[in-house]
């Protein structure tokens, strides 16, 4: 069975072992709201773990920071919501899978309340369901 290249890069460079190794590795970072997103928050093994990370690329487009990952250029802290495709596929690896990013809001804005047609009805079901 081959290797995706992602898994390949992983293995040459090795997977960090804690979170606070996160601060040695190439990570890549965003601006949100005009800041350097660089402190990353994990809930891990049952504590609360803060790491300041920096890396060569950061940028204020989501979607280009999800690229530059599944390119292999660094580690990404986004999203499962957003990588779940990239995750399943094999194009990026979970390198802790027993943790948990911090909360983020996620906002559904739809024109009325009163005629919900059938698919924003099942789109609130389904986020009910996973983020409860």
């Amino acid at each position: 069975m081959r290797q995706h290249p992602r898994a390949r890069r992983l293995a040459r460079h090795g997977q960090p072992d804690s979170v606070e190794e996160l601060t040695r590795r190439n990570c890549i970072c965003f601006y949100r709201n005009g800041e350097l997103f660089n402190r990353w928050r994990l809930f891990h093994q049952g504590q609360q773990r803060e790491v300041t990370v920096s890396g060569d690329r950061a940028a204020d487009d989501g979607a280009l920071v999800r690229h530059w990952a599944v390119q292999g250029q660094g580690i990404v802290y986004k999203s499962r919501l957003d990588l779940e495709g990239d995750l399943e596929a094999g194009r990026l690896v979970d390198l802790f899978p027993d943790a948990r990013g911090e909360p983020s809001p996620l906002y559904v804005a739809y024109p009325s309340r009163r005629y919900q047609p059938a698919r924003i009805k099942v789109l609130l079901g389904y986020l009910e369901e996973v983020f409860g």
